[in-house]
């Protein structure tokens, strides 16, 4: 008669673990940076959040595919873009946030970075007509009656909003430039520079110290603004 094989204890237990289903552990997030050299509150509060490190290495990942995708011109200054946006996230951890938990509150920074940067709109279209934006916010440019050309701007201070700007107006193209003149007396210049267009803040005449006032202390429309779809 042939009696069944028992095992041993350690045996067992080999045995059991061998006839399970393999399981994959997957390793923890890394961020886009070398952590051993996180030196910024944030880049330290980035490296001990699995959650932020993914946002990060998101951002990174897709930042990379929009660079290769702009002409070399366009990508210089998306690269300043997101220089100002690195900057920025640092406030996080400024004044003003209340019981707000700065953890919380940067990954939402983060994943609104991957949000604009998934939403350009890449090849743009010719001309100045369309839906733009940058670190700070929203340009959109419109058919306007008569010929003319209707503008529309909402931006603030990244993270803070110490500042805010909010402003429309409409103006006319001659010579590739859209020129809109402001009821402050000042105008704003916009021209296509590569794949994006750039605005300008022109003052009113003879005034030297002078502040939009369609802008919070400080604030300003002008920059480079990038294809994007349109906000809902």
């Amino acid at each position: 008669m042939r009696f069944p094989v028992t095992l041993g204890g350690t045996a067992l237990a080999l045995a059991l673990v061998s006839a399970l289903p393999s399981v994959a552990v997957a390793a923890p997030a890394q961020p886009s940076f070398d952590c051993a050299k996180a030196a910024s509150q944030v880049e330290k509060t980035i490296c001990a959040d699995g959650a932020l490190a993914k946002a990060d290495a998101d951002i990174a990942r897709i930042y990379q595919e929009r660079l290769q995708a702009f002409d070399p011109a366009t990508a210089r200054l998306l690269v300043r873009d997101q220089t100002r946006f690195l900057a920025s996230r640092e406030r996080v951890f400024g004044p003003g946030f209340g019981d707000a938990k700065p953890a919380k509150l940067l990954l939402d920074v983060l994943k609104d970075r991957a949000k604009f940067l998934r939403g350009l709109r890449l090849p743009a279209t010719d001309g100045l007509v369309g839906h733009w934006a940058n670190v700070t916010g929203l340009l959109a440019i419109r058919p306007g009656a008569n010929g003319q050309i209707d503008i529309g701007m909402d931006t603030n201070e990244p993270v803070t909003a110490r500042w805010v700007c909010s402003l429309a107006g409409t103006g006319r193209v001659v010579d590739g430039v859209l020129e809109v003149q402001v009821e402050d007396g000042s105008a704003l210049r916009l021209k296509r520079e590569g794949q994006a267009v750039e605005v300008k803040a022109v003052p009113p005449t003879g005034k030297t110290d002078w502040m939009p006032d369609y802008c919070g202390m400080n604030g300003s429309v002008a920059g480079t603004y990038f294809p994007t779809a349109p906000s809902k």
